[in-house]
Parts: C-alpha cells; sequence; structure tokens
C-alpha cells in the first residue's frame, strides 16, 4: 500500500459516517487502486468507521459544518492528498487522479475551470469586494467535492491566506453564505469560497483535464440516474448531455432520496456477498428502514424551510442582482 499518497474524507456527525462508508465500500469494490482511504471525523464516528477505511483521524473540536473540509490538509499524514466528499460514491478507475493532479502543477488544486472575470460573468463564490481588494481578473468555477494537496511551502501559504486573511474579512470580501442552502446560519464560513479565492491570490489553477467527477443538483437529474455495478457504469442527464463519470458526486440533499439509499444498500449487498434473490428480498425492508430514519427525515425538513425562509429569497435575490 502507497503511504506517499492517500484518499481522504470527512464525516462528522451521523448522517456524514453513514455517507462516508458507502463512498468507502465504493472505493474498495471499484475504485482500482491501492492507495490507503482515510476518514477524518468526531468521536463518536471513529467506531462507525473504523472498520471500513485504512485509518481514522479523530478532531478533537470539529465545526460539524464545511470547515471541517478545511481542516484535512493539517491533519493528512499524506505528502500527497485526494480529498473527496463523504456524499459520493466511486464507480470505477480512480487511479489516474493523482498522476493527472501532480501533472496539473499546482500544490493545491480542485476540479474546475479558470474563467474570466467580466460584468456578465461573475464569480459564483465571492464579490466585488474579493475582486476589488485583490485586483482579480479570474474566478474558478467549482463544486468543493475533490480537492488535491500536496505538501510544501507554497500548499502552506494557502492556508495561511485561509486562516490569517479570508476568514477574518469573509465579509469584507463578500464571500458567499453558503449556510442559506441548508437551513443553517446564513452568515456561515465554507470551504468552497475560501479555498478558490486563496488559491487565486497564491497563484494556483484548478484542473480540468479529465471528466471523473460530475456533480448535480436538482431532482430531474436525479430521476435520470442509472448505476449498472456489474458493468461498472453510471449514466444521468446533467445540462443537456447524458454522462458517464468515474465518480458521482449527489450533494447532500440527494442522498436524502430514495434512490440513493437503494443504490447503496445494493451497494453493501453487493459488498457482503448477499445472494441476488436475497437482495430482490431486501426490497420492503429498505423501504421502511429509509422512511423512519429520523436524520433523514430531520434533514429534508430543514432543508425545505430553507426554501421558504426570507433569508433565501433575500440570497437569490442578491445573486440575480449581481448577474
Amino acid at each position: 500500500m502507497n503511504n506517499k499518497r492517500g484518499f481522504i474524507t470527512v464525516a462528522t456527525g451521523d448522517w456524514y459516517c453513514y455517507l462516508a462508508q458507502n463512498l468507502a465500500i465504493s472505493y474498495k469494490m471499484f475504485g482500482n487502486c491501492d492507495y490507503p482511504f482515510y476518514a477524518i471525523t468526531d468521536k463518536a464516528g471513529e467506531k462507525k468507521l473504523k472498520k471500513y477505511f485504512d485509518g481514522v483521524i479523530v478532531l478533537q473540536n470539529p465545526n460539524y459544518n464545511f470547515l471541517d473540509k478545511i481542516e484535512v490538509y493539517k491533519n493528512s499524514p499524506f505528502d500527497e492528498t485526494v480529498f473527496l466528499d463523504a456524499d459520493m460514491n466511486i464507480i470505477k478507475d480512480i487511479s489516474f487522479v493523482f498522476d493527472e493532479f501532480e501533472k496539473n502543477g499546482s500544490e493545491v488544486s480542485c476540479y474546475g475551470t479558470l474563467i474570466d472575470i467580466t460584468e456578465e460573468n461573475q464569480p459564483n463564490h465571492f464579490g466585488k469586494g474579493a475582486v476589488d481588494h485583490f485586483n482579480l481578473t479570474k474566478y474558478i468555477r467549482f463544486g468543493g467535492g475533490i480537492y488535491y494537496y500536496k505538501k510544501s511551502k507554497k500548499a502552506d501559504r494557502v492556508f495561511d491566506c485561509i486562516y490569517n486573511d479570508l476568514m477574518p474579512n469573509y465579509d469584507k470580501y463578500d464571500m458567499l453564505h453558503i449556510g442559506a442552502y441548508f437551513g443553517n446560519d446564513i452568515h456561515r464560513m465554507a470551504d468552497e469560497p475560501l479555498l478558490g479565492l486563496a488559491m487565486l491570490v497564491c497563484n494556483m489553477k484548478p484542473m480540468n483535464s479529465i471528466s471523473h467527477l460530475m456533480r448535480y443538483y436538482r431532482g430531474n437529474m436525479m430521476e435520470t440516474l442509472k448505476w449498472d455495478m456489474d458493468k461498472k457504469d453510471c449514466s444521468f442527464y446533467w445540462w443537456g448531455e447524458t454522462v458517464h463519470p468515474n465518480i458521482t458526486h449527489y450533494a447532500t440533499y440527494n442522498t436524502w432520496t430514495f434512490k440513493y439509499f437503494k443504490l447503496n444498500a445494493e451497494l453493501r449487498d453487493r459488498y457482503h456477498k448477499i445472494p441476488k434473490f436475497l437482495r430482490c428480498l431486501h426490497l420492503p425492508f429498505i423501504a421502511i428502514h429509509w422512511a423512519i430514519m429520523p436524520r433523514q427525515l430531520s434533514s429534508f425538513w430543514k432543508w425545505m424551510k430553507a426554501h421558504f425562509s426570507k433569508e433565501w429569497v433575500k440570497h437569490k435575490f442578491k445573486k440575480f442582482a449581481r448577474n
């Protein structure tokens, strides 16, 4: 097992531990590489995750939000780390990911695209305050599902920028208040604005040369999802085309759907070598289990409440006015 490189996910809280277990199982079954996979979690999560991961790192003071993802760099035991969000499934070979990021040449990177800033094409993670302060001409369009870190003085500077400049001046730089999407404090800081802006300030670039990560948010996209585990193929309709990614990134609220729960129940059955005819009989029990999960229900209603709140409407109006 190669210990200079490794994958890491973050799972603080019961629901994310469940998601991380599914991610780890899919990695073992379909990832096709021998890099170790670690989890960063809280004290309660250590017991839930240790049998699924090669190592578990316990945060003494977890944030239980997006900022736990910022802690990955300093807590990683690897020289090179690829972080994967817990709300993912590995569909097929990802052994090439480290090499692709290394060829990209940035010690801190993400899967995204560098885009010119114009009046018609504004950043989606920060606003005019950051553009003016740092004299930015470009921004990185990306989703925070996958990050690459190579430990170095250059990478250290990225995180010094985050902790010493961006976090204290989050509102001054008009950075995205992402908590509105999940029914939490609208002023909560998030990993995407912090890492995306720090990368720009420190001259790091994203990597968009491979198509292993596809992200989707809307229900109609979820409805088109098809995962054939025998053929190691997953497809769904995504912004006008049918895609076949190596990694499927659901976004958290899609993991509350019955389809996600059903697919990952089948994944677990296959992992534990449950005979196919018994898997069919398992379906009613899967449905009942999904329907009565307290975390699933509370998360769903929290998300619904956020999307009918005054804060969410203000957030959408501000984004519309900016564009």
